[in-house]
């Protein structure tokens, strides 16, 4: 073999071996794990369903959520612990909130649904303390725009027929 056809040959090799590292495209989703039905991206990262946050899915919505809160109330004159939770096999928006407003329900505690979207909790109108022997009992309408540890809650109970309370109160986190 000539010089020449050496030389020739070694470029070939070079261009083939080039050609083959730069061709072959990398699986962006190859070492990624996404959690709780998320789907990874041509990017590399995970699509979350809804419900689920986190690099890989791995957080429910609702989790930022969940504790016990110091509550405040422009309201009524009450200062009482309000606890945020989730049913287990529940879905991962909701929550229940606890004895908002503190009132007198003579079946005992009483539990509000809440649906969480980013830093909002949403409650749709929905009685409470139907059984009690409360007149109707208490319906509940309103939201709450969470800030690292504080809920501040903007919404109204209607009960006794006619009678309204517009408030606000501020949850701090314990």
């Amino acid at each position: 073999m000539t010089n020449a056809n050496t030389k020739t040959m070694k470029i070939h090799i070079y261009l083939l071996l080039l050609l083959t590292l730069f061709s072959c495209k990398k699986d962006p989703c190859k070492d990624i794990n996404c959690q709780n039905a998320g789907t990874c991206n041509e990017n590399g990262f995970c699509e979350c369903a809804t419900g689920y946050e986190g690099l890989q899915c791995e957080i429910a919505a609702s989790k930022k959520f969940i504790g016990n809160f110091n509550a405040l109330y422009d309201c009524v004159s009450a200062e009482n612990i309000v606890a945020v939770e989730t049913q287990p096999g529940a879905n991962p928006l909701s929550v229940t909130v606890r004895n908002l407003g503190d009132y007198i329900c003579l079946d005992g505690d009483y539990l509000i649904s809440a649906i969480c979207k980013h830093d909002t909790l949403f409650i749709e109108n929905q009685q409470v303390c139907v059984s009690s022997g409360t007149p109707s009992g208490y319906t509940f309408n309103g939201f709450g725009k969470l800030k690292g540890d504080t809920l501040k809650m903007t919404y109204s109970v209607f009960y006794s027929g006619s009678q309204t309370d517009n408030c606000q109160a501020i949850l701090v986190k314990e």
